[in-house]
């Protein structure tokens, strides 16, 4: 048994994923994965996964994506 033991070795540490501190960082991160997956979530579908209601959802991905601060880069104006 101790040879099996000795064989593995140390193995290296699987990475802990950070948790989010708040809910709207919650929201923010699998959004951000299924936007860069190529399908991004339906705000209902986070409204309901998260408690929050769509008004604030769409304030999320709007802070998130850039549009709601005033940034252009990403309109045709």
């Amino acid at each position: 048994m101790q040879l099996v033991r000795r064989s593995r070795g140390r193995q290296a540490a699987t990475a802990v994923p950070e948790v989010p501190g708040n809910v709207e960082q919650a929201v923010r991160a699998p959004y951000a994965a299924s936007v860069a997956a190529g399908a991004p979530m339906s705000q209902r579908a986070m409204a309901e996964r998260f408690g929050l209601s769509r008004r604030r959802i769409s304030q999320l991905i709007a802070e998130a994506t850039g549009l709601g601060n005033g940034d252009l880069r990403g309109s045709a104006a």
